[in-house]
């Protein structure tokens, strides 16, 4: 494969944040609070658990009201609550904490889908589902009648049966919660899944660092929770699937780009366009090579920084190796007013060393 087709190739991967999100970009909202971060000290190369202590804490109070006949299971590592019912406890009901989600839950519901055999539906057909009551918001209502497989062989598929479900965003934290069993019990449990669903009650740990991870087509990072998911422009130099607004009134963007033009999409030309467009000088090769370095996507790139009249600009240039291939240029940059900027510096370098190139995930059995 010679440099162009893997460029042809790392961009059709990258089109999938497009299409994996949404088939109207435009209209992804996130839902998500504001709240204050911390902004402690950056360290590079630092550990997810060593930055964010808090990640991921199981600390929180759960209150609930089960249905009348369920038996209560052992939690799981994906199972915060787990539920029985029926003859030989054929149906489930459990409630998973799950990765962000940056398209209204779609994504996930249509992995769901897939377990039921059913082809996926669009963001117009989820913005008409019902909507119903989930630990204190208003969610859209999944209810999926079909051959179950969850991931088993099509020997195991089991027919005539049904999925109730919902995914809540709650402060930096989303949850699902999944009924599945043969279609005719969960007619008597539909009204018992509701129930339960208006009954939950989560308190997150109040000291949790405000981070989740979120995914958006094959990326994977993770995110200050009062960043709103955009789906920023691109051009003929730089492919950019993912970026977010920050502040009020979405002074500030950080973006996430490819670069694909040849020798224009070297890490140096990137950083030298970057300061062309703020009428800097651009770098001699021995500036940016002295530049300080910042983790991004698993490579060690660039950290370029500057100040411009009142708008500051941050950027990371990476080049991701290709095992002879012809490089990639990963670049992401957040720039907006500089009272509103600085403060985020810690969270964006923290945000770039934590992006990744997600595994290939299974369509079928998933632990939510």
């Amino acid at each position: 494969m010679n440099g162009s087709l893997f460029s042809r190739f790392f961009l059709a991967i990258v089109s999938l944040a497009l299409v994996g999100c949404n088939d109207d970009p435009s209209s992804l909202v996130p839902e998500s609070k504001m709240i204050a971060a911390p902004r402690d000290p950056y360290l590079v190369g630092a550990s997810s658990e060593r930055r964010f202590p808090k990640y991921g804490t199981r600390d929180r109070r759960i209150s609930f009201m089960p249905g009348s006949a369920w038996a209560r299971l052992s939690s799981t590592q994906f199972r915060t609550l787990n539920f029985a019912f029926g003859p030989d406890n054929v149906g489930e009901c459990y409630l998973s904490e799950i990765s962000g989600f940056l398209d209204g839950g779609l994504s996930n519901i249509n992995r769901w889908r897939k377990q039921m055999g059913l082809e996926d539906m669009s963001a117009d057909e989820l913005a008409k589902l019902p909507r119903k009551l989930f630990a204190g918001g208003e969610v859209a209502f999944v209810k999926l009648d079909g051959t179950f497989s969850g991931g088993m062989g099509a020997e195991d598929a089991m027919k005539d049966y049904r999925m109730l479900a919902m995914i809540l965003m709650l402060d930096c934290e989303a949850y699902s919660v999944k009924m599945t069993g043969p279609a005719f019990l969960l007619d008597r449990q539909e009204s018992e899944f509701l129930a339960f669903c208006e009954t939950l009650e989560i308190s997150p740990d109040p000291d949790a660092e405000p981070y989740m991870q979120a995914t958006v087509g094959p990326f994977e990072f993770l995110r200050p929770c009062d960043w709103e998911y955009v789906v920023p422009d691109s051009d003929e130099l730089v492919r950019r699937p993912i970026g977010f607004e920050i502040g009020p009134n979405g002074e500030a963007k950080c973006e996430i780009g490819i670069a694909v033009d040849g020798d224009k999409a070297s890490p140096i030309s990137i950083a030298n366009q970057w300061r062309v467009a703020a009428n800097l000088p651009a770098y001699t090769e021995e500036e940016f090579t002295a530049l300080p370095e910042q983790i991004l996507m698993g490579s060690r790139g660039k950290w370029i920084e500057y100040i411009s009249g009142d708008t500051t600009f941050f950027g990371v240039v990476s080049q991701l190796a290709s095992g002879g291939l012809a490089p990639m240029t990963i670049v992401t940059s957040l720039k907006g007013p500089t009272d509103l900027v600085t403060p985020e510096k810690v969270l964006f370098r923290a945000f770039a060393e934590t992006i990744r190139l997600r595994a290939a995930q299974p369509t079928g059995n998933s632990p939510h």
